[in-house]
């Protein structure tokens, strides 16, 4: 599961940065999901970055005072992301944007893949979102290790795309026979590319309570 937390890292990265990314674009982009398990980890992690770096300035730029843009970011990165509201509830609503995406992104996918894991909701870390999401993705790998046993890799594969909400025939793209570690980064980088382009479409949608 590293391969997830060292793409968030750089999306993380990326998207903080001042000044980064391209100017916004108008309508959706093309969906990258069926393209991902050719892609290198760098090409997921830019890709993911500037969709959601153009998606907040399309959404945010408007607003003429930082802070305005800040709690548009804030608002629109937990409707994309927060489908469960425990990003809400634990990511401080004074956290600087760097320490906000840190919290929603990783805190939110973690969360997923702990109640994957059978991780009760009152044991997630959310103080630590990349401890939390490691932390997880550990109970999660050794779960399905239990379930299958050490060598049954396509067994693994199969569980870990239905967990990711892979369509069966990725998980068969991404499995390399040879090398278990190269078919999990290869679902998880289509995981990725899933779950941050469904949450650029919710980031338009609706309101946030406050």
């Amino acid at each position: 599961m590293r391969t997830v937390v060292v793409l968030l890292s750089i999306l993380l990265i990326t998207a903080c940065a001042n000044g980064s990314g391209s100017p916004s674009k108008s309508g959706s982009p093309v969906s990258m999901v069926g393209r991902a398990h050719a892609m290198t980890d760098d090409e997921v992690a830019k890709y993911v970055a500037d969709v959601s770096v153009d998606r907040l300035k399309a959404l945010c730029a408007a607003y003429r005072s930082k802070t305005a843009q800040l709690g548009c970011a804030r608002d629109a990165m937990l409707r994309g992301f927060d489908t469960t509201g425990e990003a809400k509830r634990h990511c401080d609503a004074d956290l600087a944007l760097k320490e906000t995406v840190h919290c929603v992104l990783m805190g939110t996918l973690g969360y997923e893949i702990a109640r994957a894991a059978d991780i009760a909701a009152d044991d997630y870390n959310w103080s630590d979102p990349s401890a939390g999401l490691k932390e997880a993705a550990s109970t999660l790998a050794r779960k399905h290790f239990q379930e299958c046993g050490p060598v049954a890799d396509a067994c693994i594969l199969e569980k870990l795309g239905r967990t990711l909400n892979i369509s069966q025939p990725q998980v068969a793209i991404c499995t390399d026979k040879t090398d278990l570690k190269n078919s999990v980064g290869c679902l998880l980088r289509v995981h990725l590319v899933d779950v941050v382009e469904s949450a650029i479409v919710r980031m338009g949608q609706g309101e946030v309570e406050t």
